[in-house]
């Protein structure tokens, strides 16, 4: 349930991406957080931003890959 993108239609979000981008390169991505070892089983709107200034280096951004998997630490008992 990506919740902050439902509200809306997800037009705030929209409209804060938006200015962020005329100064900075804008990386959003909704994540579970149990996938990155939360004990919670919420989503997250993360937001990652860097200056334009840096150069083009900000848009090579990528979010990490989920490296917690429940499946496997059940299996590897």
């Amino acid at each position: 349930n990506d919740t902050c993108l439902n509200v809306n239609e997800g037009k705030e979000v929209e409209i804060v991406i938006a200015a962020l981008s005329e100064r900075y390169h804008v990386h959003a991505d909704v994540c579970r957080v149990a996938d990155y070892g939360d004990c919670s089983n919420r989503t997250r709107l993360m937001i990652v931003c860097f200056h334009r200034d840096i150069g083009d280096i900000g848009a090579e951004f990528e979010f990490p890959k989920p490296f917690y998997d429940e499946k496997a630490l059940l299996h590897s008992s």
